[in-house]
């Protein structure tokens, strides 16, 4: 029923065939590799952290409690600089030169951390 209306309003409803020149024509779109970088950006940091540090202490042997209770620090800790660089970029423009920059320090941070070197940018 839905297809219908949509191809009754606009006539687009019915799938374009894929071949490999479509692919490879929005495959070399930069717009879309500037957003999947974006997105990787945010989330890599809070996935890892939120997701498997909890898990990570289970298997070294610490209770559930105890586990949680050692999560929690990382984000004590990381309150600060969000904080800061949110105050900063919310004075700055919205599209600030700055957030990229950020990005990478916390990608730098997060991988300094699972390699265990000792912390330095």
């Amino acid at each position: 029923m839905i297809l219908d209306r949509v191809e009754a309003d606009r006539g687009d409803s019915l799938p374009d065939q894929i071949t490999g020149k479509k692919i490879l024509h929005h495959m070399s779109d930069p717009v879309i590799w500037v957003m999947a970088l974006m997105f990787l950006s945010s989330t890599m940091p809070a996935y890892a952290i939120g997701f498997f540090v909890t898990i990570i202490l289970r298997t070294m042997g610490y209770s559930t409690m105890m586990s949680l209770i050692l999560t929690a620090p990382p984000y004590v800790f990381a309150v600060s600089p969000l904080a800061f660089v949110s105050y900063y970029h919310m004075i700055k423009t919205p599209s600030s030169p700055s957030q990229p920059l950020s990005s990478r320090i916390s990608q730098i941070r997060l991988a300094n951390v699972h390699s265990g070197l000792p912390f330095r940018i």
